[in-house]
């Protein structure tokens, strides 16, 4: 048996052929080697070349070794477990697709388990495409091309992980302090806590370019699945190969990144909502009386020198005034009502009182058809007490007062998604507008 030969039956065990040039490379030296060795012990060639084959062993075993030492089983099955997660999150992005698109628009919006499926679907991506290259999986890494090709359909799928480490470095105190927080949604603190108009450019910038992720990965994949395919014929560059394996380390980076600043976000978001929670049990005892007693007490238009006057718990907010031309105070607040006061026009005088409930009444949808035909607010009181109206607020005009009334039929809200409700508007006690929205199913 010749050197070609012995190599040949050697190279037909090795299921990833991706190592086969390697392997014959190393092959060849090693006979190469213990050849020359021989020759120098005083063998002729054939002699010497043939004692070297003898010494390589027999090639069927030297074959399953070397496909055993190439072929890295749990790292294939890690590969694929990671491609299929991979798949599974391109699809909930697809499904979801409002939601994800939601980061686009108003990042206030976005629910935490959006964060959350967008981290696990880059962090699963990353894996698959570092362990494929590195073991030289060719057909994994065009399957992940393909798969990225595909996901472009939903481009949206990595906004939230990447506006998630965006928002962090350009807003660290906001995402740690979170100023505000509501039950699902994690967007609004993140990045937004910012008051700086160039951070939070670059947050979107830095954001908007993790919508390239797909595209770029699939072009990538393709391109070292071709390098991975001329390496088997022998055709071996360096430089390509290093591109890839830096493309990796670079989604790798980001991983590390996103799971650690996804975390803080996530533990500060859970801390906030829970403190709030906290918060709302300390309040004192639901108080119908004191609440509508504090709203019916106060007389408008009220200057806000006169808040201690009416016991608010809040001053007036300068800086609110100077920002957003109006301001908000609260006045009274017990686990169940809240009484505010709006300066509508930032000139120091409130002009409108709001009192609204924060759990929900047991009014019926037919409760709220009986009110279709009112004609004035005292007649829907008599229908549904003042008590069990949703939010509430009377504003002072030049020729009077309005009214604004919301009215949800919570009582029937375990059956649907939004429950039915009306919007009433008057002027000085007369229905102006009545709006009926019917209930939608979940």
């Amino acid at each position: 048996m010749n050197k070609e030969e012995y190599i040949e039956n050697v190279l037909k065990h090795i299921r990833n052929k991706t190592f086969t040039n390697a392997i014959r490379n190393e092959l060849d030296a090693h006979i190469t080697d213990r050849e020359l060795f021989y020759r120098d012990c005083g063998y002729d060639n054939d002699t010497a070349l043939q004692k070297a084959i003898e010494h390589m062993g027999n090639a069927d075993n030297v074959g399953e070794q070397m496909n055993k030492l190439h072929t890295n089983t749990k790292a294939v099955i890690i590969s694929i477990l990671s491609l299929l997660i991979y798949i599974g999150g391109l699809i909930f992005a697809v499904i979801d697709i409002l939601n994800f698109m939601v980061i686009s628009t108003d990042p206030g919006e976005v629910y935490l388990y959006v964060f959350i499926a967008s981290f696990i679907t880059f962090a699963s991506g990353t894996l698959c495409y570092t362990l494929s290259l590195k073991h030289r999986q060719q057909s994994l890494m065009t399957i992940f091309g393909i798969v990225n090709l595909i996901g472009m359909l939903s481009p949206f799928t990595f906004l939230a992980f990447g506006y998630s480490i965006a928002g962090f470095i350009f807003s660290f105190s906001a995402a740690v302090e979170l100023p505000s927080a509501s039950y699902g949604l994690i967007g609004n603190p993140i990045g937004f806590g910012t008051d700086s108009d160039l951070a939070q450019a670059l947050i979107l910038i830095l954001t908007s370019l993790f919508f390239f992720v797909p595209l770029i990965s699939a072009i990538l994949s393709f391109s070292a699945a071709k390098e991975l395919r001329a390496q088997q014929y022998g055709f071996f560059n360096k430089k390509r190969i290093r591109h890839f394996k830096r493309y990796g380390i670079l989604l790798l980076t980001l991983t590390i990144i996103g799971a650690v600043t996804l975390s803080i976000e996530t533990i500060t978001y859970k801390t906030a909502i829970q403190a709030e929670s906290n918060r709302i049990e300390t309040l004192e005892i639901p108080d119908t009386v004191k609440a509508f007693e504090m709203f019916d007490a106060i007389e408008l238009p009220l200057s806000k020198y006169d808040l201690n006057s009416v016991g608010s718990i809040e001053k007036y907010n300068e800086s609110d005034a100077n920002e957003y031309g109006y301001v908000l105070t609260r006045v009274y607040e017990n686990a169940h009502y809240t009484v505010l006061l709006w300066d509508n026009d930032a000139d120091g005088i409130y002009d409108e009182k709001r009192i609204y409930a924060a759990y929900s009444s047991d009014i019926k949808e037919t409760d709220l058809e009986n009110i279709k035909e009112c004609r004035t607010v005292s007649e829907v009181f008599k229908i549904i007490p003042r008590e069990k109206i949703n939010d509430y607020s009377y504003i002072i005009t030049e020729s009077g007062y309005e009214e604004e009334l919301y009215i949800y039929a919570d009582g029937e809200n375990k059956n649907y998604f939004i429950a039915a409700n009306v919007y009433i508007t008057a002027e000085n006690g007369i229905i102006t507008k009545l709006v009926y929205t019917p209930a939608e199913l979940e």
